[in-house]
């Protein structure tokens, strides 16, 4: 059964004309909630809002686009090629207002909406069981999608979440490749360089980007970090001399065991990229033992000597896939504590006390096989 609204009644009455805008309680079942910026809610606060509502009342309304059929099926196509999904039109719920059928889309309250659906599983009877909602009619996801990030300024987002929305606008804002970073970040709400600096963090990969993540395994690294690094990728891939993964992981692992400052980090990276473009650096200078005071944690020390030892292996990866070791085994070329010397020892080390640091699962015990029979 389709729910039925008269909203005429309702619409804001605008000198001149008819505003078709109105504020509604509405069911929330009739409401459709596609992918949209925000993917991560904390349930504590969750419910402090729901308790709040029971108290007093869901004080700010949501909002929603209110779509005929044929605008909404282009609608779901839109937000399914921007966001990477596969919503089934089929399956969205639909709604009556004023007798004509509508699909009604969540643009930003989704947090609020979670709360009302919460509140009323806590004590349907203190909660009315609407959701208030301005409505709106017709807009686009060119139109919608501002209006989502603006608003997540007042309710903030996680910082990944952020940014991931922020990219894909970028990229759907700018498919002719005529888009400015100003005038994006005008249509957004964001400074020049804020979106500057999206775009590089973006270009990291994506294990490194999740070393953003408070709940990251590696250990949390800060986002002025992390965009320094990957300020330092682009002029290092600049110069030919382009970083991997485990070299960047490396760096990373560093900041945060050595619990070195986010302003002492960029200082760092500025002198590194004055040397790379003056051509006086070399992929040797990251690996430079910290000088500030590592505090005596067994397990965070060994975590950033292992990724700092596999930078290293990676570094000297890439220079010999250059050409610049040389290719002939001349007497005295290596010192005994040369790449070429330490190799050996460490592939020794690493078989001598892989029983007690790989875990104990099967995964982890087959491959560690595999590698030392290889």
């Amino acid at each position: 059964m389709v729910v039925s609204y008269q909203v005429r009644d309702l619409q804001k009455k605008v000198p001149g004309r008819v505003d078709r805008n109105v504020s509604l309680p509405i069911e929330p079942d009739c409401l459709n909630v596609l992918a949209q910026p925000r993917t991560r809610m904390d349930q504590d606060s969750l419910k402090d809002l729901a308790e709040g509502i029971l108290a007093r009342g869901q004080l700010n309304a949501g909002r929603v686009v209110a779509l005929e059929s044929k605008l909404a099926r282009r609608y779901v196509s839109e937000i399914n090629r921007f966001w990477d999904k596969k919503h089934d039109f089929k399956k969205l719920k639909s709604c009556r207002l004023d007798g004509k059928l509508y699909y009604l889309f969540v643009i930003y309250g989704h947090r609020r909406l979670a709360a009302c659906k919460l509140a009323m599983k806590i004590d349907s009877e203190r909660f009315p069981g609407t959701y208030l909602c301005d409505i709106y009619y017709d807009l686009t996801l060119e139109e919608v999608f501002p209006l989502q990030i603006m608003e997540n300024t007042h309710e903030p987002i996680s910082k990944l979440d952020e940014l991931d929305a922020l990219l894909r606008g970028f990229r759907y804002y700018n498919q002719d490749g005529t888009l400015t970073v100003s005038a994006y970040a005008r249509m957004v709400g964001r400074s020049p360089d804020a979106i500057r600096e999206m775009l590089l963090f973006s270009s990291l990969p994506v294990r490194l980007q999740n070393m953003m993540d408070p709940k990251s395994k590696s250990g949390k690294v800060s986002y002025t970090v992390l965009v320094e690094l990957a300020r330092l990728a682009r002029v290092h891939e600049e110069c030919g001399q382009k970083l991997s993964e485990e070299v960047l992981i490396g760096m990373a692992m560093q900041v945060i065991v050595s619990r070195q400052s986010t302003a002492s980090f960029s200082e760092e990276v500025r002198r590194r990229i004055d040397e790379l473009r003056s051509g006086q650096g070399d992929m040797f200078g990251l690996i430079t033992p910290t000088r500030r005071h590592i505090r005596k944690v067994a397990a965070g020390e060994v975590v950033g000597a292992v990724h700092q030892g596999l930078g290293y292996l990676h570094t000297i990866r890439d220079l010999d896939e250059a050409g610049l070791f040389g290719d002939e085994d001349v007497p005295g070329q290596y010192s005994v504590e040369s790449p070429a010397g330490l190799i050996p020892k460490l592939v020794e080390a690493a078989i001598g006390v892989a029983g007690s640091l790989v875990p104990k699962t099967r995964r982890h015990r087959r491959d560690l096989k595999r590698l030392i029979n290889k």
